[in-house]
């Protein structure tokens, strides 16, 4: 199932962090000191959380990106789409 900017985004608009994880899986290119040797981060729990959360790197804070809502929304849509577009 694909998604699109739509499913990332509030019913004020603004764009909301589902938790699918699908950033978390595509760390090689941004972050390869914290890939785990699949694309995974090392720090992506078996239960589907960030071990380290409450210090996690800038790159992984989304909300503080300079982007408009839409564009925080479509960036996550295309992420997951690459991630998990072929189940």
């Amino acid at each position: 199932m694909t998604k699109d900017a739509e499913d990332f985004m509030d019913e004020n608009r603004r764009w909301v962090c589902t938790r699918c994880t699908a950033c978390c899986r595509m760390v090689s290119d941004i972050l390869p000191d914290l890939d785990r040797g699949d694309g995974v981060c090392s720090n992506l729990g078996l239960n589907g959380k960030c071990l380290i959360y409450e210090d996690r790197p800038a790159v992984c804070r989304v909300e503080n990106f300079p982007a408009t809502e839409k564009q925080k929304a479509s960036a996550c849509a295309a992420m997951y789409n690459i991630v998990f577009g072929h189940h």
